[in-house]
């Protein structure tokens, strides 16, 4: 959001929309100068320098197309004009303990938490001894009991909420390492 809240987030949706523009348009110009979609694949001919821009437009289109549609998704789904499958909140299924909480850092459900899945941690509210962490994963959400540190119930993402957590690991990177082994 360049710090700048929903301005920003505008501003980084047509950004990737102006670079998926430049891609399209690039991919028809490479095209056009092979001989059609038919001879994309071909070599280049022309000088060293041609063939060169040539070769590395290819190799370039593809990530930066890439790069240019999940940022023109998720800029959508910012503004819910897609969907980004987000559960709406629901109450845990398990009461919470009511005890006195103990620090986060002593939680056990806390400390077994990956960070390279975290998504988002809401804090207990205020007094109220009833209230639970809420922890967002890139699996699911789950409330933890504040005083136990025990899991209370956990509600795996759904199918919508899994594509774009896909899209945001492809735009990115995040998450992405274990593919690579």
């Amino acid at each position: 959001s360049f710090l700048m809240g929903d301005a920003g987030r505008v501003a980084a949706g047509l950004g990737a929309a102006a670079m998926l523009v430049l891609c399209v348009s690039g991919a028809m110009l490479l095209a056009a100068r092979l001989g059609w979609w038919a001879a994309i694949l071909r070599p280049s001919r022309g000088s060293l320098s041609q063939r060169l821009h040539c070769e590395l437009g290819r190799f370039a289109v593809i990530g930066l197309t890439l790069s240019a549609l999940t940022g023109c998704w998720m800029s959508l789904a910012t503004f819910g004009v897609l969907p980004d499958g987000a559960a709406a909140e629901v109450a845990a299924l398990v009461q919470p303990s009511g005890a006195a909480r103990l620090p986060p850092g002593q939680l056990a459900a806390l400390q077994a938490l990956d960070l390279s899945a975290l998504r988002e941690l809401t804090f207990p509210y205020g007094a109220a001894l009833t209230d639970t962490y809420t922890l967002t994963t890139a699996q699911g959400t789950a409330h933890v009991d504040a005083a136990t540190g025990q899991v209370l119930d956990v509600t795996p993402n759904g199918l919508a909420r899994q594509v774009h957590e896909t899209i945001v690991m492809l735009h990115t990177g995040r998450g992405v390492w274990p593919l690579a082994l």
